[in-house]
């Protein structure tokens, strides 16, 4: 069994058709009336967005710890010897 056939990320199609669901469910019970309605289904909407980003698309983990270790960089495994 290989693992590196199909990647885990990037699947952008799921990211867009689980947000609408969501959106649309949500929307379907709350109906909001006031500014302050809107401003809260608002928030939930952005929430539900990046959840589904993270979870899909490109996690913003990866993305950020790329930055504090790249690739290439010293991970503390030498020889007994100390030659890399």
């Amino acid at each position: 069994m290989t693992h590196d056939a199909i990647p885990a990320y990037g699947l952008w199609g799921s990211v867009i058709i689980n947000t609408a669901a969501f959106v649309i469910f949500a929307f379907s019970f709350t109906k909001p009336q006031t500014r302050r309605d809107w401003r809260s289904f608002g928030a939930f909407s952005a929430f539900i967005v990046a959840l589904f980003m993270e979870m899909y698309g490109f996690p913003l983990t990866i993305y950020l710890l790329s930055h504090v270790c790249p690739a290439g960089a010293d991970r503390g495994t030498r020889s007994a010897a100390g030659v890399r």
